[in-house]
């Protein structure tokens, strides 16, 4: 049997077929041809002055007029085939689409982090120098001491220097304007950054007002005094970094000791000239003039010192809390930070 192609043009006699639901009195009429048993109908048109005289039986008859030849033309549906395909384009480039979305949005949360991260790391470093330059210095029974030091909020193997200690005269500074003090520093009077202890993704300043309790920076206690301070209730805490990596750490090389995590929080002090070089020096000697002191600022009986504080941050980019993040998966960020502060040092 005859095929005719999609949309192909063929002669009324060479169609071949039925013809349903004919009227002689339209002059328009659209005719079903049906090709045979099981197969698609196909639509037929005719012009308004496709018959002249009245149609007979058949379809020869009916379709003879003053034109000695017409054509038809055939129109048909997409076949399943071709809708399947059409189904399959669109559903790759609608996930095509969808993935290139997906990856612009999270290279802009990523971005927008990593200026929050940023902005966070450098305000934090700042309010950091900003209390190392109100430094105080004291002088009890020995020499000048700087209201300086690092220590570590938790023992164990692996536990860093994450809490820095500041005798600044509290949250508003001003203790270096004092001058030099002949007393012992006072709880009330210090400035504490550390992790917190019970969210170590976050990073605050600690303070502790009406807290009377003197605090000397030489007692071999002053690590476990921090940390009494640190436990206690009057302890008020001012988030300063809400993103910082959290990492784990053992208490110990033996089996079976416990897992502590930690905030990537570290700090670092240097002071120049060292405690031991000055302890083995006398003033006045050759000795002492050649120890590095600050701008070489060098007396007989005095010397420029400097205390530098080194301050790292890893702070995580992501918008939900850093804690979440696995160890393995992180993609924290370091951010580095340094302030020196210089007083006079009296043997």
């Amino acid at each position: 049997m005859y095929r005719p192609p999609r949309r192909a043009s063929v002669p009324f006699a060479q169609a071949g077929g039925t013809i349903r639901g004919l009227d002689p009195q339209r002059t328009s009429e659209t005719l079903v041809l049906r090709e045979g048993r099981g197969q698609t109908p196909l639509r037929l048109t005719r012009a308004p002055d496709f018959c002249v005289g009245r149609p007979q039986r058949g379809l020869t008859p009916w379709l003879t007029s003053q034109r000695t030849s017409e054509t038809l033309v055939l129109r048909r549906g997409f076949t399943l085939v071709e809708l399947m395909m059409a189904m399959t384009v669109t559903a790759l480039v609608t996930v095509v689409l969808g993935g290139l979305a997906m990856a612009v949005q999270m290279a802009r949360e990523h971005a927008r982090g990593l200026e929050e991260a940023t902005l966070q790391a450098q305000a934090a470093t700042d309010r950091i120098g900003f209390m190392v330059e109100h430094t105080g210095t004291y002088r009890t029974t020995g020499a000048t001491r700087i209201g300086l030091a690092v220590v570590s909020t938790k023992d164990g193997f692996l536990a860093p220097p994450d809490v820095l200690v500041v005798w600044s005269g509290g949250r508003n500074g001003g203790m270096a304007a004092a001058g030099l003090q002949a007393r012992l520093p006072q709880a009330h009077e210090l400035v504490v950054y550390a992790p917190h202890p019970d969210r170590p993704h976050e990073l605050v300043e600690m303070a502790f007002p009406g807290v009377q309790t003197a605090v000397d920076f030489d007692d071999p206690l002053f690590q476990t005094t921090i940390r009494s301070l640190l436990a206690s209730k009057s302890a008020e805490a001012v988030t300063l970094v809400d993103r910082l990596r959290v990492t784990s750490g053992f208490t110990s090389f033996f089996r079976g000791s416990s897992t502590i995590r930690y905030g990537a929080a570290r700090f670092e002090l240097t002071v120049s000239p060292e405690d031991s070089s000055l302890a083995s020096v006398a003033p006045g000697t050759p000795e002492w003039y050649a120890l590095p002191w600050a701008q070489s600022i060098v007396a007989g009986r005095s010397g420029l010192r400097q205390g530098t504080v080194n301050v790292e941050l890893q702070l995580e980019p992501w918008s939900q809390r850093a804690e979440q993040a696995s160890e393995s998966q992180t993609t924290a960020v370091p951010y580095f930070g340094c302030v020196s502060v210089r007083h006079v040092y009296e043997p």
